[in-house]
């Protein structure tokens, strides 16, 4: 074969492969990107009335994206608030609030997923109360519940609390810090109790100080200069503040939970929304994945390894984020999909594929 032929041969075969991988990308984007909207249904107003609370329904109401929802409230339906409940109404957990300060964005009419059940029998009948008799299991057996994460963590473990909380006779105590959460639910008339924590991880051997550190000091630098003065404490060493755990931190705090309690824990974790790098996280990744086997094969633990979601984009009915909004906009938000920044990647893949590029 001459050159030119082995050269159209390699060019062939290069652009095949380029092809392929391309497809295959794109065959993952679909699967990441499919919100799985054939296994929900609209509910009817009987069925909402199952889930929600007559606050609640008065809440999805809201449809103008400047409400102030605590006014909202307050002024339309304050007066559906019962004055005897079997369970006490926690209005921090209902629509348009959070127990952990984090609200939901108006409009809410708009929001599909609020008025939306599965399909499954058993998961779609409000009648069932799973997470009532699972945490409920969970506080038998003396089997903590743990939430590993980004910020995405941080708000499951809310709503787990908030939920217990909206379906029977609990009381919550405890503590909610920068990094780290740690609570225990009481069932009244009960000796059972359930503690639950959150571990904050956005890199896993890196917990951000460095960062922190570096910001406030070309913060306190920058208004040295534009006040001219001549205080020397700008110059001084600033505090540092971790942005998050590190992963050998978790898993000594993990280690000290499992030992006091003896049962195992119940492990849920959804981690890598931060990372810019592929490289990167396919390195750091395993280690974290061998932990987790570890305490489910020796630690008696049930572990949840969490794909990357979608993110809650308030200007789609879906949460998933519009480009055509994004560039249309000036106000699109500072959250975007993260592209591939290893060095030396010429084609920026949507970072989902990653996770189904690692687990397969």
């Amino acid at each position: 074969m001459s050159h030119a032929g082995i050269i159209v041969f390699l060019f062939s075969a290069l652009f095949s492969v380029l092809l392929w991988d391309l497809h295959k990308v794109h065959e993952m984007s679909v699967i990441i990107h499919d919100d799985h909207t054939s296994h929900w249904i609209q509910m009817r107003p009987t069925d909402l009335a199952k889930w929600f609370t007559p606050v609640d329904i008065c809440m999805l109401n809201v449809s103008s994206p400047d409400t102030d929802l605590y006014q909202f409230r307050k002024k339309n339906c304050s007066k559906l608030i019962p004055p005897k409940a079997s369970v006490p109404l926690h209005l921090t957990c209902g629509i348009g609030s959070s127990i952990g300060g984090k609200s939901c964005l108006p409009p809410l009419n708009t929001r599909s997923f609020f008025t939306a059940q599965l399909r499954h029998p058993l998961l779609g009948n409000a009648s069932n109360q799973l997470l009532r008799s699972s945490l409920r299991e969970f506080a038998q057996r003396s089997k903590p519940v743990v939430f590993v994460g980004d910020g995405i963590s941080k708000q499951n473990t809310d709503a787990l609390l908030c939920e217990i909380m909206r379906t029977d006779l609990v009381t919550l105590e405890g503590s909610n810090g920068p990094i780290d959460a740690n609570y225990t639910i009481r069932w009244k008339a009960s000796i059972l109790k359930l503690d639950v924590h959150y571990m904050k991880l956005t890199s896993m051997y890196d917990n951000g100080e460095n960062e922190v550190a570096e910001a406030r000091r070309i913060r306190r630098a920058r208004r040295k200069a534009l006040s001219n003065s001549t205080n020397s404490s700008s110059e001084r060493n600033v505090t540092r503040v971790a942005l998050s755990m590190t992963l050998p931190a978790i898993q000594s705090r993990v280690r000290n939970i499992i030992e006091s309690h003896g049962n195992g824990i119940v492990l849920v974790v959804n981690v890598g929304v931060w990372y810019n790098s592929r490289e990167l996280f396919r390195t750091e990744l395993p280690d974290l994945l061998a932990w987790m086997n570890e305490l489910s094969a020796v630690h008696n633990s049930t572990v949840y390894f969490r794909e990357t979601a979608a993110q809650h984009w308030n200007h789609t009915a879906s949460g998933y984020f519009d480009k055509d909004y994004a560039e249309a906009r000036w106000d699109n938000g500072t959250c975007t999909p993260v592209g591939d920044a290893t060095p030396g990647t010429v084609f920026g893949i949507i970072f989902g594929a990653v996770w189904h590029s690692l687990l397969q």
